[in-house]
């Protein structure tokens, strides 16, 4: 795409009714970023538990990192819940684990989506 084009593109896509347009400069990188999935597999270190996108990466082309994120979130209040209410830390302890069993197929098939279909990734117009 030239620079008036990726502006044009740009300017349609940050329309705010306004009117008005992006301040417009010379493009001087046009690399793509590759699309990757990324797993940190201890999500959870003493009292420090992590979850969504500090955890796991998933390509956004098919749009299931707010599934995966949502998930741990509620994976982490049902541990505090426990933990908080009757002491048990049954499920803190096995949090990483908990979560992993659903993490590890969806980034897999997240990331074999978006290799079987590079074009769900490019961004389209409707």
């Amino acid at each position: 795409m030239s620079d008036e084009a990726i502006w044009d593109e740009l300017d349609w896509r940050m329309q705010d009714g306004s009117g008005e347009r992006l301040n417009r400069g010379r493009i001087i990188e046009r690399n793509l970023a590759r699309l990757r999935g990324f797993v940190c597999e201890t999500m959870r270190h003493g009292r420090l538990c992590i979850a969504g996108d500090a955890a796991h990466i998933v390509p956004p082309s098919v749009a299931k990192g707010l599934n995966l994120a949502v998930g741990d979130a509620r994976v982490m209040a049902e541990a505090f819940r426990r933990c908080i209410q009757s002491g048990d830390t049954s499920v803190l302890e096995a949090y990483t684990a908990i979560c992993l069993r659903r993490i590890w197929p969806t980034v897999h098939w997240s990331c074999s989506m978006s290799e079987a279909f590079p074009r769900l990734s490019w961004p389209v117009r409707l």
